[in-house]
């Protein structure tokens, strides 16, 4: 494959795919929890469902459908696949730190925790894998 070729290959499919599976899987979490938890209103904090061992409440389910909802959307498009990864790793690293910090805070429990470690490490890996042919691309 020539020089010019392998500039054209686009290198994010990989890690826009991953987002892709990403966002569904974390929607089936929400509406998982939206379904089995169907006794509290959408502003309620309190964990009416549990899922997976994740604890879900209303708000908590369907702030998950919103982020996978927006995860598959965002897979089309390398820019915004980039920015959505920073903006995810943002999100749940604060999320992951303030629950660790703060025990029994928003109900968020042990499975609550890997989960958002998890999404936190696959956004940072994402954003990376997305970036990474742009980065020192000036180096001779």
């Amino acid at each position: 494959m020539s020089r010019k070729a392998e500039e054209m290959v686009d290198h994010s499919r990989v890690p826009r795919l991953i987002f892709a599976v990403v966002g569904v899987l974390v929607a089936v979490i929400g509406v998982a929890g939206l379904v089995l938890g169907h006794g509290g209103s959408l502003g309620d904090t309190t964990p009416t469902a549990s899922f997976i061992g994740l604890q879900l409440s209303p708000l908590h389910s369907l702030l998950l459908v919103i982020f996978g909802v927006v995860g598959v959307l965002t897979s089309f498009v390398r820019q915004l696949t980039a920015i959505w990864a920073m903006l995810q790793f943002a999100v749940f690293s604060g999320l992951f730190c303030y629950g660790v910090a703060i025990p029994d805070s928003l109900g968020l429990n042990i499975g609550d925790h890997i989960l958002h470690i998890v999404v936190l490490s696959i956004s940072a890996m994402c954003a990376l894998m997305v970036a990474a042919p742009y980065m020192g691309s000036d180096r001779h």
